[in-house]
């Protein structure tokens, strides 16, 4: 099973911390592939940053699905592009 992990930033920062987290835990059939985006935000902290990157992410995710990736994990460190509803 081939896997894509897209790391939704333009910079390389994350790269060794996120392929280490997913390596300490997969099976020994799977490959794990991390990448991250060509252009867009160096950082995701406002909507209007997620909104920067969506186009490059969208495209990474078909450019994983034409290579016969069985599976793709857009990650990010916050719940990017989710709305919590506020308690109380």
């Amino acid at each position: 099973m081939k896997l894509k992990v897209i790391i939704p930033v333009s910079v390389n920062d994350y790269y060794e911390f996120v392929t280490l987290l997913y390596e300490q835990y997969k099976l020994s059939d799977v490959r794990i592939d991390v990448s991250h985006l060509d252009k867009g935000p160096r950082e995701i902290n406002t909507r209007s940053d997620a909104a920067k990157a969506m186009p490059y992410v969208l495209d990474e995710v078909q450019k994983a699905e034409q290579a016969g990736y069985h599976g793709i994990v857009v990650t990010a460190f916050v719940t990017w592009g989710c709305e919590w509803p506020a308690s109380g």
